[in-house]
């Protein structure tokens, strides 16, 4: 974003003086009420935008859950209806067993059908979620270089993200076109979208966090990793400085629910207090529905309150556009559909088109979904267990080394497909069957060869106690990670070893040992406890993998506990909201086990047979009904 102009103020409605006082929320119904306090300069206002702007015709993109079930359509075939159903049956109650720090049972097992997903099941897991599983997938059987050819060609896949490159067919509607107008009078534009309708309609000044289409498959931020590690700090820093000097902000066809980057910045500027004003357009084409809309939970009211004036206002986007400025560009716009949807559709159903086994194709993406979410693959394929028997017999006899090949990779141990079989499901009865396990060992005994370095091994139960002085080398070189935002390998393995040392056996048996020794190594767990604490000053987008930050999160609880000898320790919400976003059931289960732990040390009985409730609930997803 330029900074041309910021230094100029050219008006406003409202002075100085009228600033001053507690920030405050107004709502405003723009089709009846007086909306001269919307009144915006464009040089001086920045518009933060969603998917609802490429709705209208000609957009015609999808709103809600469209482009979600696009792509899980793609990984799953004629079962992607049955997971959802799944999926609305259990994972929305489990996800509101946790609120306002509170826990409480939850809900019954739900009841929805395949002919509900459309209507009452409309709950879907993130769209970043499912592409990101499925680029991975995409790129892990690319890099293996099997030797017969028939499997080269059976597993080999096309790049599902770049369907993403499809939005930039898009033709602009009218919003884009008077957005377009707003920018040509200075406004900064930053939108959450991929598709180009802004600049096909010729706008100035826009910014793509989460990258544009007209970008590269590989710079895309569609995925939870890419996400996961925030908003890019020069921006952040360039919109505060516009904040400070009391630029205005508004908000339209955005839902707030950017959870890894929107969401963690606005939360961050709360405790202080813009100059300038913030708008909120809550859609409500209804006139007669606009005061019911009023009464509404306000999920988004966190992107206001930074802001010393803060206002909803009820209507359309034309109102709201009608309300805060006057001159606009006389425009017609198509009323068909441009077709860019139906594009990204057309690519991703080509690529399935092409494959030479589209049943291995759906087997082997809903098996690795299902793992990652702790749902059975049995409830969506019975014979589960003999297909991934049928397909390891087919990876082992490709070539001595295609095994070893599929297993020592880059990155998490569990981003293979191999720990999917190795670890995720492993507690599943008839998986334990089949030996795959006993099989898949030396492999993973191979990766964490690959990986390791002496604080992995420690981990492992060996150099207890490790001097102080290496574990603070290593803590050292972890923050300096984090600091500088590495992501090479060379870096994640030196953070994810540190990690798991300080959460590891070695933390809990030191733990275990001063519980038996009445406190007589109380020193070495409080200077661990130090370690932890030192890596938790920085936000959980920092880590290249959440689940590093939340296992930090669990050990800072366990020593509290036993240190402290009161309440429950940690803050669960925090950590129950990271889980809940993939949602990564597995840390959501780990997150309760810390609590029921902590339960065990001091004694604690209320709320810990609501916390197994949960967890059972969690654990019963890995079971076939």
């Amino acid at each position: 974003m330029e900074d041309d102009g910021m230094e100029q103020f050219n008006g406003g409605s409202e002075n100085m003086d009228e600033r001053e006082g507690k920030a405050q929320m107004t709502d405003i119904i723009v089709s009846l009420d007086d909306a001269t306090p919307l009144r915006i300069d464009p040089s001086r206002t920045i518009f933060w935008t969603g998917a609802g702007i490429s709705a209208d015709p000609p957009s015609c993109l999808p709103l809600g859950s469209g482009l979600t079930d696009a792509y899980l359509e793609t990984a799953m075939g004629p079962k992607w209806k049955q997971f959802v159903a799944i999926w609305n049956n259990h994972v929305p109650q489990i996800m509101n067993s946790v609120k306002n720090g509170e826990w409480s049972e939850p809900e019954p097992v739900g009841t929805f059908t395949e002919a509900d997903i459309f209507d009452k099941a409309w709950q879907r897991p993130r769209l970043e979620y499912i592409i990101g599983e499925m680029n991975k997938l995409d790129k892990y059987f690319n890099s293996i270089h099997f030797t017969k050819p028939e499997n080269q060609r059976l597993f080999a896949r096309g790049e599902s993200i770049a369907a993403i490159q499809r939005f930039s067919l898009v033709r602009p509607n009218l919003t884009h076109f008077r957005l377009a107008d707003l920018s040509k009078a200075g406004a900064r534009l930053v939108t959450a979208n991929f598709d180009t309708g802004l600049e096909e309609a010729s706008a100035k000044n826009v910014y793509h966090f989460h990258s544009s289409a007209t970008d590269k498959p590989e710079n895309f931020g569609a995925t939870i990793v890419a996400m996961s590690r925030g908003l890019d700090e020069g921006f952040q820093d360039e919109m505060i400085r516009c904040f400070e000097k009391g630029f205005d902000i508004v908000f339209i066809g955005y839902g707030g629910v950017d959870f890894f980057d929107a969401e963690p910045f606005f939360r961050s500027l709360q405790g202080r207090t813009f100059p300038g004003k913030a708008i909120y357009l809550h859609y409500c084409a209804n006139p007669g529905k606009r005061e019911d809309a009023k009464r509404k939970e306000k999920a988004y009211a966190y992107l206001l309150e930074p802001f010393k004036n803060q206002y909803i206002a009820y209507g359309t986007t034309e109102e709201l556009f009608h309300a805060i400025y006057d001159s606009y560009t006389p425009i017609t716009v198509d009323k068909g559909d441009c077709g860019a949807f139906g594009a990204v559709k057309d690519y991703l159903k080509d690529l399935v088109d092409a494959l030479e086994d589209k049943d291995t194709y759906y087997f082997l993406n809903t098996f690795r979904i299902c793992s990652q979410l702790n749902i059975s693959p049995g409830r969506l394929y019975p014979d589960w267990v003999n297909r991934l028997e049928n397909l390891f017999s087919i990876w082992e006899s490709d070539s001595p080394h295609t095994i070893e090949y599929m297993t020592v990779s880059d990155g998490q141990r569990n981003d293979n497909i191999m720990d999917d079989i190795y670890s995720n499901n492993c507690h599943d009865r008839e998986l334990a069957k089949t030996g795959l396990k006993r099989r898949i060992a030396p492999y993973m005994r191979s990766w964490e060869k690959k990986h390791n370095n002496i604080m992995y091994v420690a981990n492992k139960g060996y150099g207890f106690p490790l001097p102080r002085k290496t574990i603070r080398r290593y803590v050292d070189l972890t923050k300096q990670i984090l600091e500088e935002k590495k992501t090479d390998e060379y870096s994640a393995d030196i953070s994810r070893a540190t990690v798991m040392y300080l959460c590891g056996w070695q933390t809990k048996a030191v733990i275990w040992l001063y519980m038996k020794s009445h406190g007589f190594i109380k020193r070495r767990m409080l200077f661990l406890k130090a370690c932890i604490d030192e890596l938790m000053k920085y936000p959980f987008t920092r880590f290249r993998y959440r689940t590093h930050y939340l296992s930090l999160c669990r050990q800072a609880g366990y020593i509290d506990a036993v240190v402290n000898k009161s309440g429950y320790q940690g803050n669960l919400q925090e950590e129950w909201d990271i889980c809940m976003q993939t949602p990564i059931l597995y840390d959501a289960g780990q997150v309760l086990q810390s609590r029921i732990y902590q339960a065990r040390f001091l004694g604690i009985t209320d709320g810990g047979e609501k916390l197994k409730k949960i967890r059972k609930r969690i654990l019963d997803l890995r079971e076939n009904y």
